[in-house]
């Protein structure tokens, strides 16, 4: 960096000729004289080797001498310039005060003598990678006489990648590298070279780590751990892990925790013990900035993971699974649906696989505990809610004798094949009509069927035989699935019953008689009355005409005073209104006598009453008494 001041007196005199010094420098070590100015120029170099500019710890050997390290450096790429103070020098000289001339000195600061000076005394770290340098500007050449300024130049030690990270786990020792070697053989009963676990001549210096996982398990197995002397939270300090061999496979992965700068080293893909009980990884480590010129990563930033696998009990795997089969629908019962293969992965150990059903919903299915044959104990239905898209799914367990003992899981789908089991539906079953109505086609009736195709549709729509002499509706079809009922002409108010029958297309065809209700209906100022109770009302009446005479027959004696307690239909006078026929004749009347006194009831009570009873009331309630005449 260049320091620079100005001076307002006369440039072409001494008054104005700068000289530039370094009055202090903070802090003073590792050197107390690590930087140096041009007196004339005002730039600043290095007088020190690069090693004491170095921001990290430095190992200097003892006694080395500093004609060893280059000195004298301009400011290169490692010093950074924060802030530079412009000197405002002297604006007045005085003259020298016995002969009023100004006298001139050349003062140069002296660059110390590093040839054959040592390092010892001297601070082997840095620090702080800030100095400050208090420089003097000094006019008149520099002279006793001359006018001062001072300014201080800031100075930052900027950090560059210039140490590779390397691992700090130590080695793992020859003896438990033999005990790996010696467990494996004896467990897998083996004969394998001692080099299949031994790196090559060039790799023995590399760290070694130790991680152990159980078969099937993943996640973080193992922390890597590096050191880097580059500032922290750089990219000359981040560290990046690769795995550079022995992941075939690619169950492993390794990724750095931001926090720590560690390796964290997963499984990705279980390990299978009985596959490989040790496996050996290579990995190195990086920054993600580029190391400096002249500087390279060495044996110290790679390093070796040996890998346990601990065996487990493993459960017993299905094959194939899931398992799928093709079955008709409404089999017998005990037919056998499949006969399952479960093996145990466990293959150094001799064990025995029972089997069990594990989720059966509809409860069709049992299995043989030591062969694995599947039966039905229940008729497979397709149509059952247990079933989805023709398939129907039932989960069966394989337990080995292990201790403890491990369980696999096997999945079975039956596809059911459709039977015509089901007759079709017909909807609705309700209609309604005016019996004024000019439209007379009452009601578009469709079909639905459980089963699938071809035993649904088409339907055929048919009307049942029609009592009497007149038909009084049809019914045509509209297509596949619909039809339409058409009266013939207008009908009184009543409710009727039309017999329909409707047929799948399956083989054979199944049938299903059913009856459509149709309520022929007043309507009057758009409101439609439903109510049956005049065809109802109508045929009581007759009967009840009928059963009055009856029971007058067997009159003893009929009078008005008499009448209630010796005629056999005092208790349906009790409890009953007599019907509107009545209120137009006398009651004894219809005994043959004229029966006066007699209070008739209201024909709206009647009608109410009449509502609320069946034909069975009426006759229940007009049977004669025990001992009545």
């Amino acid at each position: 960096m260049r320091m620079t001041a100005f001076d307002a007196d006369d440039a072409s005199t001494d008054n104005a000729l700068l000289r530039y010094n370094i009055l202090k420098q903070t802090p003073s070590k590792p050197s107390p004289n690590m930087f140096y100015i041009d007196p004339e120029k005002g730039d600043i170099v290095t007088v020190v080797s690069p090693v004491l500019l170095d921001r990290e710890v430095q190992d200097i050997p003892e006694g080395q001498k500093t004609s060893d390290l280059q000195n004298c450096q301009e400011l290169d790429l490692d010093l950074v310039e924060v802030g530079t103070k412009h000197i405002v020098g002297p604006v007045g000289v005085e003259g020298h005060p016995e002969t009023g001339i100004a006298a001139f000195t050349h003062s140069v600061v002296p660059i110390p003598d590093t040839e054959n000076a040592s390092l010892e005394g001297m601070e082997k770290t840095m620090e702080s990678p800030k100095y400050e340098l208090v420089i003097e500007a000094k006019d008149m050449g520099g002279l006793d006489v001359g006018l001062t300024g001072t300014a201080t130049a800031t100075i930052l030690i900027d950090d560059k990648n210039d140490h590779p990270p390397e691992f700090t786990k130590k080695e793992v020792s020859q003896g438990v590298l033999n005990t790996l070697i010696e467990s494996d053989q004896r467990i897998k009963g083996k004969i394998f070279q001692k080099d299949q676990y031994e790196l090559g001549a060039d790799a023995q210096s590399n760290l070694r780590f130790q991680a152990t996982v159980k078969e099937g398990v993943t996640g973080v197995i193992v922390n890597l751990t590096v050191g880097d002397r580059d500032d922290p939270v750089t990219g000359a300090w981040r560290a990046v892990y690769t795995i550079i061999n022995g992941n075939p496979g690619q169950s492993f992965e390794i990724h750095t925790n931001p926090q720590t700068n560690e390796g964290m080293l997963s499984v990705v893909k279980p390990l299978d013990y009985e596959i490989s009980a040790f496996h050996t990884l290579l990995i190195k480590v990086e920054n993600e900035d580029p190391l400096i010129p002249d500087i390279a990563y060495g044996p110290s930033s790679t390093a070796t993971v040996q890998i346990t696998v601990e065996d487990v009990n493993e459960g017993p795997v299905f094959h194939p699974n899931p398992m799928a089969v093709i079955k008709q629908e409404n089999i017998p019962v005990g037919s056998v649906v499949l006969t399952v293969n479960a093996t145990d992965p466990d293959t150094l150990q001799h064990q025995t696989i029972r089997y069990s059903v594990y989720k059966d919903p509809a409860g069709w299915l049992d299995i043989h505990p030591t062969n694995g044959t599947i039966g039905t104990t229940a008729v497979l239905d397709r149509e059952s809610p247990f079933v989805q898209d023709n398939v129907y799914t039932a989960l069966f367990l394989a337990t080995d004798s292990g201790n403890p003992p491990a369980t696999g899981t096997g999945t079975l789908h039956i596809t059911l094949e459709d039977v015509n089991d089901n007759v079709p539906s017909l909807y609705p079953t309700l209609a309604k009509v005016c019996e004024d109505a000019k439209d007379l086609r009452v009601v578009v009736l469709g079909a639905t069927d459980k089963d699938i195709y071809p035993n649904t549709d088409q339907f055929k729509f048919e009307l049942s035989k029609q009592s009497g002499p007149e038909k009084l509706w049809r019914i045509n079809k509209l297509n596949n699935t619909h039809a339409q009922v058409v009266l013939l002409q207008n009908l009184k108010k009543a409710n009727y019953n039309i017999p329909i029958s409707v047929t799948d297309s399956g083989k054979p065809p199944l049938t299903n008689n059913t009856e459509l209700k149709l309520q022929v209906c007043s309507c009057k100022k758009s409101k439609m009355d439903c109510s049956a109770s005049d065809a109802l009302h109508i045929s009581l009446s007759l009967v009840l005409l009928s059963l009055l005479s009856l029971l007058c027959k067997s009159c003893a004696q009929l009078g008005s005073g008499k009448l209630l307690q010796t005629c056999p239909l005092r208790r349906a006078w009790q409890e009953i209104e007599l019907l509107e026929w009545l209120e137009k004749k006398p009651f004894g009347t219809m005994c043959g006598k004229e029966s006066s006194g007699l209070t008739k009831p209201k024909y709206t009570d009647l009608e109410r009453r009449f509502h609320d009873k069946n034909l069975l009331l009426f006759a229940s309630v007009s049977k004669p008494e025990q001992g009545a005449g």
